[in-house]
């Protein structure tokens, strides 16, 4: 129940913001249908384009970038993203979100220019995750600090698995060959190499 807990509010300020733009597009999709509605049957530009950015670049990016920093690190045993840098991603690329909506609908050369500070925001977040998530997949192979001082030494590790063998060949006799061999040939030789 901890690391569940632990494990949401990691990706909160992704998840928590995903439910509240997901609203929001449906409340903007339902303006527009009732916008189509009056103007027979046409969606204003701007409307369409903010409910079509909000679902790509609203939702399914954020959802897409909330699950790869919870998945990554289990699938490709790489250290997890830290929160703090997650927090600060999520901040940029919501702002730059934001700024691209207002640039759509405010009209204007000043505010267009907003448009564009949104669209690099979001980008430059993107390739932040992106080169991170590559940094961290180079180091992977590196233990952290705090792992490699609790691991132990190979021949302590040989030295324990041997004993351990031993002990279940000790308490369980043949049963431990028997199932083995019901299992298969090969984790039958597992088991008793």
């Amino acid at each position: 129940m901890k690391n569940t807990i632990e494990g949401v509010r990691s990706i909160a300020p992704f998840i928590f913001g995903d439910f509240v733009r997901l609203s929001l597009a449906a409340l903007l999709n339902l303006f527009n249908c009732i916008t189509a509605l009056a103007s027979g049957g046409l969606v204003p530009t701007p409307g369409d384009e903010a409910n079509i950015t909000l679902g790509l670049f609203g939702f399914l990016v954020p959802v897409a970038l909330a699950m790869a920093t919870r998945m990554l690190p289990l699938y490709a045993r790489i250290q997890p993203f830290p929160s703090r840098l997650l927090w600060i991603l999520a901040l940029v690329y919501f702002g730059g979100l934001i700024f691209w909506l207002l640039g759509l609908f405010i009209a204007g050369m000043s505010f267009a220019s907003l448009s564009g500070l949104g669209l690099v925001a979001i980008g430059i977040v993107i390739l932040l995750f992106t080169g991170y998530f590559l940094y961290l997949m180079h180091n992977r192979t590196r233990l952290p600090l705090r792992v490699a001082t609790h691991a132990l030494h190979l021949e302590v590790q040989v030295e324990r698995a041997r004993q351990r063998t031993q002990e279940e060949r000790r308490r369980y006799g043949l049963y431990v060959a028997l199932i083995g061999t019901l299992c298969g040939d090969h984790s039958a030789q597992c088991l008793w190499s």
